[in-house]
Protein backbone atom coordinates (compact mmCIF):
# COMPACT_ATOMS: atom_id res chain seq x y z
CA UNK A 1 0.00 0.00 0.00
CA UNK A 2 2.92 2.37 0.69
CA UNK A 3 4.13 1.85 -2.86
CA UNK A 4 0.65 2.34 -4.31
CA UNK A 5 0.09 5.56 -2.35
CA UNK A 6 3.56 6.98 -3.15
CA UNK A 7 2.80 10.41 -1.68
CA UNK A 8 5.14 12.37 -3.93
CA UNK A 9 4.53 10.60 -7.22
CA UNK A 10 4.52 13.27 -9.98
CA UNK A 11 0.97 12.42 -11.07
CA UNK A 12 -0.29 13.33 -7.58
CA UNK A 13 2.00 16.21 -6.72
CA UNK A 14 2.37 18.14 -9.96
CA UNK A 15 -0.67 20.31 -9.21
CA UNK A 16 0.77 21.44 -5.87
CA UNK A 17 4.04 22.52 -7.49
CA UNK A 18 2.25 24.11 -10.44
CA UNK A 19 -0.02 26.14 -8.17
CA UNK A 20 3.00 27.39 -6.22
CA UNK A 21 4.88 28.13 -9.44
CA UNK A 22 7.81 25.88 -8.48
CA UNK A 23 9.61 23.04 -10.30
CA UNK A 24 9.60 19.53 -8.83
CA UNK A 25 13.12 18.94 -7.52
CA UNK A 26 12.62 15.70 -5.58
CA UNK A 27 12.37 12.41 -7.45
CA UNK A 28 11.42 9.08 -5.87
CA UNK A 29 12.04 5.56 -7.07
CA UNK A 30 11.05 2.25 -5.50
CA UNK A 31 13.50 -0.61 -5.90
CA UNK A 32 11.67 -3.60 -4.53
CA UNK A 33 10.49 -2.54 -1.07
CA UNK A 34 13.06 0.24 -0.72
CA UNK A 35 12.32 3.88 -1.44
CA UNK A 36 15.09 6.14 -2.76
CA UNK A 37 15.00 9.92 -2.91
CA UNK A 38 16.99 11.98 -5.35
CA UNK A 39 17.29 15.61 -6.39
CA UNK A 40 16.57 16.72 -9.93
CA UNK A 41 19.02 19.37 -11.13
CA UNK A 42 16.93 22.50 -11.75
CA UNK A 43 17.35 25.17 -14.35
CA UNK A 44 19.01 27.62 -11.98
CA UNK A 45 17.63 30.78 -13.59
CA UNK A 46 14.12 29.34 -13.61
CA UNK A 47 14.40 28.22 -9.98
CA UNK A 48 15.69 31.57 -8.72
CA UNK A 49 13.02 33.43 -10.69
CA UNK A 50 10.31 31.24 -9.16
CA UNK A 51 11.70 31.71 -5.65
CA UNK A 52 12.01 35.44 -6.23
CA UNK A 53 8.33 35.64 -7.13
CA UNK A 54 7.38 33.72 -4.00
CA UNK A 55 9.46 35.97 -1.77
CA UNK A 56 7.94 39.05 -3.38
CA UNK A 57 4.47 37.66 -2.74
CA UNK A 58 4.90 36.25 0.78
CA UNK A 59 7.86 38.24 2.11
CA UNK A 60 9.94 35.25 3.21
CA UNK A 61 10.07 31.44 3.07
CA UNK A 62 8.36 31.45 6.48
CA UNK A 63 5.55 33.58 5.11
CA UNK A 64 5.14 31.18 2.18
CA UNK A 65 4.88 28.26 4.60
CA UNK A 66 2.50 29.83 7.10
CA UNK A 67 0.25 31.71 4.69
CA UNK A 68 0.14 29.24 1.81
CA UNK A 69 1.48 25.73 2.49
CA UNK A 70 0.46 25.03 6.08
CA UNK A 71 -3.24 25.96 5.72
CA UNK A 72 -3.55 23.65 2.72
CA UNK A 73 -1.71 20.80 4.46
CA UNK A 74 -3.98 21.28 7.48
CA UNK A 75 -7.02 21.07 5.20
CA UNK A 76 -5.71 17.88 3.61
CA UNK A 77 -5.50 16.30 7.07
CA UNK A 78 -9.03 17.47 7.87
CA UNK A 79 -10.29 15.94 4.61
CA UNK A 80 -8.57 12.62 5.33
CA UNK A 81 -10.12 12.57 8.80
CA UNK A 82 -13.61 13.46 7.57
CA UNK A 83 -15.12 13.88 4.09
CA UNK A 84 -12.85 11.34 2.36
CA UNK A 85 -13.66 8.42 4.62
CA UNK A 86 -16.13 6.85 2.21
CA UNK A 87 -14.73 7.74 -1.22
CA UNK A 88 -12.60 5.61 -3.58
CA UNK A 89 -9.00 5.33 -2.51
CA UNK A 90 -7.85 7.08 -5.68
CA UNK A 91 -9.30 10.31 -4.24
CA UNK A 92 -7.65 9.57 -0.88
CA UNK A 93 -4.28 9.12 -2.60
CA UNK A 94 -4.70 12.39 -4.50
CA UNK A 95 -5.39 14.35 -1.30
CA UNK A 96 -2.59 12.62 0.56
CA UNK A 97 -0.13 13.28 -2.26
CA UNK A 98 -1.21 16.91 -2.58
CA UNK A 99 -0.77 17.50 1.14
CA UNK A 100 2.65 15.88 1.18
CA UNK A 101 3.70 17.82 -1.91
CA UNK A 102 2.89 21.09 -0.15
CA UNK A 103 5.38 20.19 2.57
CA UNK A 104 8.03 19.67 -0.10
CA UNK A 105 7.29 22.93 -1.93
CA UNK A 106 7.87 24.76 1.36
CA UNK A 107 11.56 23.83 1.52
CA UNK A 108 12.50 24.88 -2.02
CA UNK A 109 12.91 28.58 -1.09
CA UNK A 110 15.00 27.45 1.90
CA UNK A 111 17.44 25.37 -0.12
CA UNK A 112 17.67 28.01 -2.84
CA UNK A 113 18.92 30.40 -0.16
CA UNK A 114 20.76 28.02 2.17
CA UNK A 115 23.16 26.68 -0.44
CA UNK A 116 24.65 30.10 -1.32
CA UNK A 117 25.08 30.76 2.41
CA UNK A 118 26.96 27.48 2.93
CA UNK A 119 29.20 28.16 -0.09
CA UNK A 120 29.95 31.68 1.15
CA UNK A 121 31.03 30.52 4.61
CA UNK A 122 33.00 27.55 3.27
CA UNK A 123 35.09 30.06 1.29
CA UNK A 124 36.05 31.81 4.53
CA UNK A 125 36.03 29.02 7.13
CA UNK A 126 36.75 25.87 5.15
CA UNK A 127 34.75 22.71 5.96
CA UNK A 128 33.49 24.21 9.23
CA UNK A 129 31.73 26.91 7.20
CA UNK A 130 28.83 24.57 6.44
CA UNK A 131 28.27 23.95 10.15
CA UNK A 132 28.47 27.68 10.89
CA UNK A 133 25.88 28.33 8.19
CA UNK A 134 23.53 25.85 9.81
CA UNK A 135 24.11 27.31 13.28
CA UNK A 136 23.57 30.88 12.07
CA UNK A 137 20.08 29.95 10.87
CA UNK A 138 18.94 28.06 13.97
CA UNK A 139 16.15 29.19 16.27
CA UNK A 140 12.44 29.85 16.21
CA UNK A 141 9.52 28.14 17.93
CA UNK A 142 8.32 25.12 15.96
CA UNK A 143 5.67 22.41 16.16
CA UNK A 144 7.99 19.61 17.30
CA UNK A 145 9.39 21.79 20.03
CA UNK A 146 5.89 22.78 21.15
CA UNK A 147 4.84 19.14 21.53
CA UNK A 148 8.02 18.39 23.44
CA UNK A 149 7.20 21.28 25.79
CA UNK A 150 3.84 19.65 26.48
CA UNK A 151 5.61 16.43 27.46
CA UNK A 152 8.05 18.32 29.69
CA UNK A 153 5.09 19.98 31.44
CA UNK A 154 3.48 16.59 31.98
CA UNK A 155 6.75 15.27 33.38
CA UNK A 156 6.91 18.14 35.85
CA UNK A 157 3.32 17.48 36.94
CA UNK A 158 4.09 13.77 37.41
CA UNK A 159 7.10 14.58 39.59
CA UNK A 160 4.82 16.57 41.89
CA UNK A 161 2.41 13.63 42.37
CA UNK A 162 4.11 10.85 44.39
CA UNK A 163 1.90 7.96 43.25
CA UNK A 164 2.05 9.03 39.62
CA UNK A 165 5.81 9.29 39.83
CA UNK A 166 6.02 5.84 41.44
CA UNK A 167 3.85 4.22 38.77
CA UNK A 168 5.81 5.81 35.92
CA UNK A 169 9.08 4.65 37.48
CA UNK A 170 8.07 1.07 38.32
CA UNK A 171 5.62 0.01 35.63
CA UNK A 172 5.87 -0.07 31.86
CA UNK A 173 3.81 -0.49 28.71
CA UNK A 174 0.04 -0.77 28.92
CA UNK A 175 0.29 -1.80 32.60
CA UNK A 176 1.56 1.68 33.40
CA UNK A 177 -1.42 3.41 31.80
CA UNK A 178 -3.94 1.03 33.40
CA UNK A 179 -2.36 1.59 36.82
CA UNK A 180 -2.66 5.35 36.41
CA UNK A 181 -6.33 5.09 35.46
CA UNK A 182 -7.05 3.23 38.70
CA UNK A 183 -5.07 5.70 40.85
CA UNK A 184 -7.30 8.44 42.41
CA UNK A 185 -4.48 10.99 42.71
CA UNK A 186 -3.61 10.65 39.02
CA UNK A 187 -6.76 12.29 37.67
CA UNK A 188 -5.26 15.75 37.07
CA UNK A 189 -2.30 14.16 35.29
CA UNK A 190 -4.53 11.91 33.17
CA UNK A 191 -6.73 14.84 32.16
CA UNK A 192 -3.71 16.62 30.66
CA UNK A 193 -2.31 13.44 29.16
CA UNK A 194 -5.61 12.50 27.50
CA UNK A 195 -5.90 16.05 26.14
CA UNK A 196 -2.43 15.72 24.62
CA UNK A 197 -3.33 12.41 22.96
CA UNK A 198 -6.60 13.83 21.65
CA UNK A 199 -4.81 16.85 20.18
CA UNK A 200 -2.21 14.74 18.36
CA UNK A 201 -4.15 11.47 17.95
CA UNK A 202 -3.41 11.11 14.23
CA UNK A 203 0.28 11.93 14.57
CA UNK A 204 2.27 8.93 13.38
CA UNK A 205 5.55 7.69 14.81
CA UNK A 206 6.96 7.78 11.27
CA UNK A 207 6.15 7.92 7.58
CA UNK A 208 5.46 4.22 7.01
CA UNK A 209 1.84 3.05 7.12
CA UNK A 210 2.76 0.16 9.42
CA UNK A 211 3.80 2.54 12.21
CA UNK A 212 1.07 3.40 14.75
CA UNK A 213 -0.30 6.80 15.64
CA UNK A 214 -0.20 8.44 19.05
CA UNK A 215 -3.89 7.72 19.44
CA UNK A 216 -3.33 4.02 18.79
CA UNK A 217 -0.32 3.70 21.08
CA UNK A 218 -0.64 6.17 23.97
CA UNK A 219 1.56 3.87 26.09
CA UNK A 220 4.54 4.82 23.88
CA UNK A 221 3.80 8.51 24.45
CA UNK A 222 3.51 7.87 28.18
CA UNK A 223 6.96 6.27 28.04
CA UNK A 224 8.29 9.62 26.78
CA UNK A 225 6.67 11.36 29.74
CA UNK A 226 8.21 8.77 32.08
CA UNK A 227 11.63 9.52 30.58
CA UNK A 228 11.12 13.21 31.34
CA UNK A 229 10.25 12.30 34.92
CA UNK A 230 13.62 10.52 35.20
CA UNK A 231 15.43 13.59 33.86
CA UNK A 232 16.46 16.58 35.93
CA UNK A 233 14.68 19.81 34.91
CA UNK A 234 16.90 21.90 32.65
CA UNK A 235 16.88 25.23 30.88
CA UNK A 236 14.70 25.88 27.86
CA UNK A 237 15.74 24.79 24.39
CA UNK A 238 15.04 28.27 23.04
CA UNK A 239 17.86 29.74 25.14
CA UNK A 240 20.33 27.09 23.97
CA UNK A 241 19.39 27.56 20.33
CA UNK A 242 19.58 31.35 20.55
CA UNK A 243 23.02 31.22 22.17
CA UNK A 244 24.26 28.88 19.41
CA UNK A 245 22.88 31.13 16.69
CA UNK A 246 24.26 34.32 18.20
CA UNK A 247 27.72 32.81 18.70
CA UNK A 248 27.86 31.65 15.07
CA UNK A 249 26.74 35.02 13.73
CA UNK A 250 29.23 36.88 15.91
CA UNK A 251 32.06 34.69 14.69
CA UNK A 252 31.10 35.23 11.05
CA UNK A 253 30.61 38.97 11.46
CA UNK A 254 34.06 39.26 13.01
CA UNK A 255 35.66 37.95 9.82
CA UNK A 256 33.45 39.03 6.91
CA UNK A 257 33.62 42.53 5.46
CA UNK A 258 32.21 44.47 2.54
CA UNK A 259 29.99 42.69 0.02
CA UNK A 260 30.49 39.31 1.70
CA UNK A 261 29.20 40.72 4.98
CA UNK A 262 26.22 42.27 3.21
CA UNK A 263 25.45 38.99 1.42
CA UNK A 264 25.64 37.08 4.72
CA UNK A 265 23.26 39.50 6.44
CA UNK A 266 20.78 39.27 3.57
CA UNK A 267 20.84 35.47 3.42
CA UNK A 268 20.39 34.90 7.18
CA UNK A 269 17.55 37.42 7.18
CA UNK A 270 15.71 35.43 4.51
CA UNK A 271 16.41 32.19 6.39
CA UNK A 272 15.07 33.33 9.77
CA UNK A 273 12.26 30.77 9.51
CA UNK A 274 14.34 27.76 8.42
CA UNK A 275 13.85 25.65 11.54
CA UNK A 276 10.12 26.38 12.03
CA UNK A 277 9.48 25.49 8.38
CA UNK A 278 11.48 22.25 8.53
CA UNK A 279 9.89 21.08 11.79
CA UNK A 280 6.35 22.36 11.20
CA UNK A 281 6.18 20.70 7.79
CA UNK A 282 7.47 17.46 9.33
CA UNK A 283 4.73 17.63 11.96
CA UNK A 284 2.10 17.84 9.23
CA UNK A 285 3.78 15.00 7.34
CA UNK A 286 3.31 12.85 10.46
CA UNK A 287 -0.32 13.94 10.67
CA UNK A 288 -0.91 13.16 6.98
CA UNK A 289 0.68 9.73 7.31
CA UNK A 290 -1.28 8.97 10.47
CA UNK A 291 -4.57 10.20 9.05
CA UNK A 292 -4.32 8.06 5.93
CA UNK A 293 -3.30 5.07 8.08
CA UNK A 294 -6.40 5.45 10.28
CA UNK A 295 -8.62 5.84 7.21
CA UNK A 296 -7.18 2.65 5.72
CA UNK A 297 -7.63 0.76 8.99
CA UNK A 298 -11.35 1.64 8.86
CA UNK A 299 -11.49 0.13 5.37
CA UNK A 300 -9.59 -2.86 6.71
CA UNK A 301 -12.13 -3.33 9.50
CA UNK A 302 -14.91 -3.48 6.91
CA UNK A 303 -12.96 -6.16 5.00
CA UNK A 304 -12.59 -8.14 8.25
CA UNK A 305 -16.35 -7.96 8.84
CA UNK A 306 -16.87 -9.24 5.29
CA UNK A 307 -14.56 -12.17 6.02
CA UNK A 308 -12.07 -11.21 3.32
CA UNK A 309 -9.05 -10.56 5.59
CA UNK A 310 -8.25 -11.53 9.18
CA UNK A 311 -6.95 -8.25 10.66
CA UNK A 312 -7.58 -4.59 9.78
CA UNK A 313 -3.87 -3.97 9.17
CA UNK A 314 -3.83 -6.73 6.53
CA UNK A 315 -4.99 -3.97 4.19
CA UNK A 316 -1.48 -2.49 4.20
CA UNK A 317 -0.26 -5.59 2.36
CA UNK A 318 -2.75 -5.11 -0.47
CA UNK A 319 -3.35 -2.67 -3.31
CA UNK A 320 -6.83 -1.18 -3.83
CA UNK A 321 -7.52 -3.06 -7.07
CA UNK A 322 -7.09 -6.29 -5.09
CA UNK A 323 -9.91 -5.61 -2.63
CA UNK A 324 -12.11 -3.00 -4.31
CA UNK A 325 -13.02 -5.43 -7.13
CA UNK A 326 -14.94 -7.77 -4.83
CA UNK A 327 -12.46 -10.66 -4.73
CA UNK A 328 -13.61 -12.86 -1.86
CA UNK A 329 -10.61 -14.53 -0.24
CA UNK A 330 -7.47 -12.46 0.24
CA UNK A 331 -6.00 -14.43 3.14
CA UNK A 332 -3.39 -16.35 1.15
CA UNK A 333 -2.21 -13.21 -0.64
CA UNK A 334 -1.84 -11.32 2.65
CA UNK A 335 0.05 -14.24 4.22
CA UNK A 336 2.49 -14.30 1.31
CA UNK A 337 2.95 -10.54 1.42
CA UNK A 338 3.57 -10.53 5.18
CA UNK A 339 6.22 -13.21 4.73
CA UNK A 340 7.86 -11.17 1.98
CA UNK A 341 7.76 -8.06 4.17
CA UNK A 342 9.45 -9.94 7.02
CA UNK A 343 12.13 -11.16 4.65
CA UNK A 344 12.74 -7.70 3.22
CA UNK A 345 12.96 -6.15 6.69
CA UNK A 346 16.14 -8.16 7.28
CA UNK A 347 17.83 -6.84 4.14
CA UNK A 348 20.26 -3.93 4.04
CA UNK A 349 19.62 -1.88 0.88
CA UNK A 350 22.48 -0.30 -1.06
CA UNK A 351 23.11 3.30 0.03
CA UNK A 352 22.28 4.66 -3.43
CA UNK A 353 21.27 3.56 -6.91
CA UNK A 354 22.74 4.82 -10.15
CA UNK A 355 25.61 7.29 -10.09
CA UNK A 356 27.29 7.91 -6.70
CA UNK A 357 26.06 11.02 -4.86
CA UNK A 358 28.20 14.18 -5.25
CA UNK A 359 28.89 14.16 -1.49
CA UNK A 360 30.91 10.98 -0.74
CA UNK A 361 29.44 8.79 1.97
CA UNK A 362 31.63 8.58 5.11
CA UNK A 363 33.50 5.34 5.83
CA UNK A 364 34.83 3.98 9.11
CA UNK A 365 38.46 4.85 9.90
CA UNK A 366 38.92 1.68 11.97
CA UNK A 367 36.98 -0.90 13.96
CA UNK A 368 36.74 1.51 16.89
CA UNK A 369 36.54 4.88 15.11
CA UNK A 370 33.48 5.41 12.92
CA UNK A 371 32.96 8.42 10.71
CA UNK A 372 29.92 10.34 9.55
CA UNK A 373 28.83 13.86 8.65
CA UNK A 374 29.21 16.55 11.33
CA UNK A 375 25.73 17.61 12.42
CA UNK A 376 25.95 19.54 15.69
CA UNK A 377 29.08 20.66 17.54
CA UNK A 378 30.23 19.33 20.88
CA UNK A 379 32.06 16.31 22.29
CA UNK A 380 30.53 13.87 24.76
CA UNK A 381 31.36 10.42 26.11
CA UNK A 382 28.37 8.48 27.37
CA UNK A 383 26.50 5.20 27.15
CA UNK A 384 25.05 4.35 23.76
CA UNK A 385 21.44 3.23 23.57
CA UNK A 386 20.20 1.65 20.33
CA UNK A 387 16.65 2.82 19.69
CA UNK A 388 14.80 1.06 16.87
CA UNK A 389 11.24 2.09 17.73
CA UNK A 390 9.12 3.83 20.38
CA UNK A 391 9.07 0.49 22.24
CA UNK A 392 12.72 1.10 23.20
CA UNK A 393 12.14 4.44 24.91
CA UNK A 394 11.72 2.94 28.39
CA UNK A 395 15.35 1.79 28.21
CA UNK A 396 16.56 5.31 27.45
CA UNK A 397 18.07 7.22 30.37
CA UNK A 398 18.93 10.93 30.55
CA UNK A 399 22.40 11.54 29.11
CA UNK A 400 22.43 8.43 26.90
CA UNK A 401 23.64 8.67 23.30
CA UNK A 402 20.69 8.10 20.98
CA UNK A 403 21.81 5.69 18.24
CA UNK A 404 19.26 4.93 15.52
CA UNK A 405 18.76 4.57 11.79
CA UNK A 406 16.98 7.91 11.52
CA UNK A 407 14.77 10.14 13.62
CA UNK A 408 11.34 11.58 12.94
CA UNK A 409 9.67 14.53 14.68
CA UNK A 410 7.77 11.99 16.79
CA UNK A 411 11.10 11.20 18.48
CA UNK A 412 12.02 14.83 19.20
CA UNK A 413 11.26 14.45 22.95
CA UNK A 414 14.28 12.14 23.23
CA UNK A 415 16.58 14.99 22.19
CA UNK A 416 15.89 16.87 25.40
CA UNK A 417 17.10 13.77 27.28
CA UNK A 418 19.98 12.65 25.06
CA UNK A 419 23.64 13.47 25.61
CA UNK A 420 24.24 13.14 21.87
CA UNK A 421 22.84 11.61 18.68
CA UNK A 422 24.26 9.18 16.11
CA UNK A 423 22.25 8.17 13.03
CA UNK A 424 22.85 5.86 10.09
CA UNK A 425 21.30 8.29 7.60
CA UNK A 426 20.80 12.01 7.15
CA UNK A 427 22.59 15.22 6.22
CA UNK A 428 23.34 18.43 8.15
CA UNK A 429 19.96 19.82 7.03
CA UNK A 430 17.97 16.74 8.10
CA UNK A 431 15.77 16.43 11.19
CA UNK A 432 18.30 14.90 13.62
CA UNK A 433 20.95 17.54 12.89
CA UNK A 434 18.58 20.49 13.11
CA UNK A 435 17.02 19.21 16.32
CA UNK A 436 20.37 18.36 17.94
CA UNK A 437 21.55 21.92 17.28
CA UNK A 438 18.33 23.25 18.80
CA UNK A 439 19.00 21.26 21.97
CA UNK A 440 22.73 21.99 22.00
CA UNK A 441 23.95 18.37 21.86
CA UNK A 442 26.56 16.81 19.52
CA UNK A 443 25.32 14.87 16.52
CA UNK A 444 27.00 12.74 13.85
CA UNK A 445 25.02 11.60 10.80
CA UNK A 446 25.25 8.87 8.18
CA UNK A 447 27.46 6.60 10.28
CA UNK A 448 27.31 3.39 8.27
CA UNK A 449 26.21 0.41 10.36
CA UNK A 450 25.97 2.44 13.58
CA UNK A 451 23.13 0.37 15.05
CA UNK A 452 25.07 -2.87 14.58
CA UNK A 453 28.68 -1.77 15.07
CA UNK A 454 27.88 0.07 18.31
CA UNK A 455 26.94 -2.30 21.12
CA UNK A 456 23.86 -1.30 23.08
CA UNK A 457 25.01 -0.07 26.48
CA UNK A 458 28.64 0.47 25.46
CA UNK A 459 30.35 3.81 25.94
CA UNK A 460 31.18 5.96 22.93
CA UNK A 461 32.66 9.39 22.32
CA UNK A 462 30.71 11.53 19.87
CA UNK A 463 32.50 14.48 18.22
CA UNK A 464 30.00 16.61 16.35
CA UNK A 465 32.58 18.81 14.60
CA UNK A 466 34.95 16.08 13.43
CA UNK A 467 32.03 13.80 12.59
CA UNK A 468 33.47 10.83 14.47
CA UNK A 469 32.15 8.21 16.88
CA UNK A 470 34.83 6.43 18.91
CA UNK A 471 34.06 3.19 20.74
CA UNK A 472 35.61 3.17 24.22
CA UNK A 473 35.80 0.52 26.92
CA UNK A 474 34.93 2.79 29.81
CA UNK A 475 34.40 6.43 30.73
Amino acid sequence: MDIWLDPIAPARTQSAFDEAGLPILVVVQFVGPFQYFGVREPELDQLMASVGQLLARFGSPLGFWRDYCEPRARQAVADLEGPLRGVPLSAVAATYGYGMALTFTSIIPIFATAMPLRLLLEQHFGPEGALLADEATQGGINASQAVDAQLVTLGALARSLPEVRRILANEDGSVRLAALRSEPTAQSFLAQFDALIAEHASRSFGWELLLPTWGEDPAAVLAMVAAHVRAEPSGGVAESSTALRDAARARVNARLTGSDRAQFDQLVHVLEGLVPIREDRAYWQMRLAGSVRLLLLERGSALVEAGRIERPDDIFHLAPDEFENGTAGLHDLVTARRAEWSRCSTLIPPPFIGAPPPLPLPVAESATRLRGFPGSRGVVTARARIVQSPDDIDRFEPGDILVCRLTTPAWTPLFSLAGGVVTETGTPLSHPAITAREYGIPCVLSVKGATTLIVDGAFVTVDGVEGTVTLVDHV
